[in-house]
């Protein structure tokens, strides 16, 4: 018995249900333990229990199956092993026992739970975000840092205008400080450049929920948006700005053999260099000119670089006549740092690792700077003049300036 012909001559076959033309009941399919078996009916005459291969000379096992099975599109892409429409259909071109797809005009296989469990898939989107047209609408994300800073520091958060690409950067060294300090930016922005923060926008991450967050938007009037967890496509911005300030602190720690635990000064340099560079993202402009040029229009707003010196270059730097003893005639009225950051346009913060611990970081505006030296030749020079003979455990001491938390380390007894 062909299922094709039966369709063909006008016939069809619902279930195990066998119809002629005229929409009678002349038929039953079953399938047996030992084969297929038919049982058929023609008026009134039954004739059951007969095997196909008596009734037909080629065995048809696995060829005659109801029109459930034959053409339900459903079946046959779970059969397939949950493959697609396009497959199942040329399949059963190019296969035999498959009267499916391109023989018959069928409805399409209907949703499939499975596969949409099974094949989930992460959904970014395609269409190109557009930007703020004022400044006001700030990206907020915040990461984690281990080790810590030199002053405890382990949380870190920067902040991106989105008209501007203005950023702010912070360093905490507790988790629920993100938004007392987020509230801070907001006030800042506001008193400083006279610039309403409108909305906000941050990832899932629980550092910037709570009742101090809840402030924000009844106090400011805030608009608060949150994506959802682990789509970092959908804060963009803030990735991006993470992956520039991250680029450069690396390349900078790398270059000029910075200790690791002075990564929030390094952090902040990063972020007023970035400020002041030309990006095209603002059409050649420099995010501080930018943001500048809306805030305080009218005035000339171009960054001057003048004072610019390299992040970690080495440096001397005066000691004040208050902090050295009047009976030291002959003693050093200056001692060697590492410049890290700069405030404003003439003060500079340095460490100093000759000094104990706790009073490392050294603000000062009298400073001489040595870029062109490097892998601290100067700190090396300094040392070896002042004592020749030191050493540590037994080994000359090594021309890279140790971390902090070497230094704090003493000797093991011998």
């Amino acid at each position: 018995m062909s299922g094709l012909r039966l369709y063909k001559t006008g016939g069809w076959i619902d279930g195990n249900d066998i119809y002629d033309p005229t929409g009678d009941v002349f038929g039953l399919l079953r399938i047996g333990r030992d084969g297929l078996y038919v049982n058929t009916e023609v008026g009134k005459t039954a004739v059951s229990n007969q095997a196909v291969s008596e009734l037909q000379p080629e065995p048809c096992n696995h060829h005659i199956v109801s029109s459930k099975q034959c053409l339900d599109v459903d079946l046959w892409h779970r059969r397939l092993g949950h493959v697609n429409i396009y497959q199942v259909s040329q399949t059963a071109k190019i296969t035999r026992g498959m009267f499916c797809d391109s023989h018959h005009n069928h409805e399409p296989f209907n949703y499939c739970l499975a596969c949409d469990i099974a094949k989930a898939l992460r959904w970014t989107p395609r269409n190109k975000r557009k930007r703020a047209l004022r400044a006001g609408f700030i990206h907020v994300d915040t990461f984690k840092v281990n080790p810590p800073g030199i002053r405890g520091e382990r949380w870190g958060m920067i902040t991106t205008d989105d008209r501007h690409r203005m950023r702010w950067a912070y360093t905490f060294t507790r988790k629920g400080m993100a938004s007392e300090l987020l509230g801070q930016l907001i006030s800042k922005i506001q008193t400083q450049y006279g610039i309403q923060v409108y909305a906000i926008q941050m990832d899932g991450g629980s550092e910037l929920y709570g009742a101090s967050l809840k402030n924000l938007e009844y106090t400011h009037g805030v608009k608060i948006i949150k994506t959802t967890p682990y789509t970092p496509e959908f804060n963009g911005v803030a990735e991006r700005s993470n992956r520039i300030i991250f680029d450069k602190v690396r390349a900078t720690m790398e270059s000029e053999r910075i200790p690791i635990e002075l990564w929030p000064l390094v952090l902040e340099d990063m972020v007023r260099k970035t400020n002041v560079t030309a990006t095209r993202a603002i059409d050649g402009l420099t995010p501080m000119e930018s943001f500048l040029n809306e805030a305080l229009p009218g005035q000339d707003n171009k960054p001057d670089l003048s004072g610019e010196r390299i992040c970690g270059s080495q440096v001397t730097i005066h000691i004040p006549q208050e902090r050295r003893l009047r009976s030291h005639k002959f003693g050093p009225r200056g001692e060697a740092g590492i410049y890290l950051c700069m405030e404003g346009s003439q003060i500079y913060t340095c460490w100093v690792p000759s000094r104990r611990k706790g009073h490392q970081i050294v603000r000062s505006a009298n400073v001489k700077f040595y870029e062109k030296v490097r892998e601290t030749e100067l700190l090396t020079e300094t040392e070896h003049d002042v004592e020749p003979e030191i050493r540590k455990n037994g080994a000359p001491i090594s021309s890279r300036p140790q971390s902090v938390t070497e230094q704090t380390k003493t000797p093991s007894p011998q």
